[in-house]
């Protein structure tokens, strides 16, 4: 059985770096809880999807490809808590491939169970606070911020793998459309009209 806990607080030090911004351990945490919501829901392994779901962005704290550059981080950590080699393998296979371009390389449940809970952390108002946060901190013009809301609400970017996370999906994706409409309304102001 894996520590859990020492390996929250490890991944939570090794991103300290990233507190207060859109890509910090927060993210993590939220994707941690909806990957083990989804994983009860859809009986994965539940251990794999919780490690998955904790070193999933470790990269960030290196740089750009960082579902690439995570690998190195998270096998230096899972060799710390001793973990067996198979299930290091199928973790660090889920930090590898979460982001959009490695998706069709999932393999696993578990992997695609990872992958839909960080997709479902960056929809719904929590991704439109999430691009706004990205915005401000990359200098973004708040008007490419509002295209990139209005567009990504109309156009769904994600697949999702599972049952559970499609119904979640399509949940948070009517919200944002509402908002996005809304917020274009308000600011071509013709909701005053």
């Amino acid at each position: 059985m894996i520590d859990l806990q020492r390996i929250q607080r490890i991944v939570k030090e090794e991103m300290s770096d990233l507190e207060g911004t859109a890509r910090s351990y927060d993210h993590v945490d939220r994707v941690l809880k909806i990957a083990t919501y989804l994983a009860e829901k859809e009986n994965a392994d539940l251990e794999i999807v919780q490690m998955g779901s904790l070193l999933h962005d470790i990269g960030r704290t290196i740089g750009e490809p960082h579902a690439e550059k995570g690998v190195e981080p998270a096998r230096r950590i899972l060799t710390e808590v001793d973990i067996l080699r198979e299930e290091m393998n199928k973790i660090l296979r889920i930090v590898e491939y979460h982001d959009v371009k490695g998706r069709e390389k999932l393999e696993t449940l578990e992997g695609k169970v990872v992958w839909d809970a960080d997709k479902i952390d960056l929809i719904g108002l929590t991704g439109v606070s999430r691009t706004f946060h990205i915005s401000g901190e990359t200098n973004t013009p708040f008007n490419d911020a509002v295209k990139w809301c209005i567009y990504r609400s109309m156009h769904q970017p994600y697949e999702f793998f599972t049952e559970t996370a499609q119904e979640i999906a399509e949940r948070r994706y009517a919200v944002m459309k509402h908002f996005a409409l809304t917020l274009k309304n308000e600011l071509s102001l013709t909701d005053i009209k």
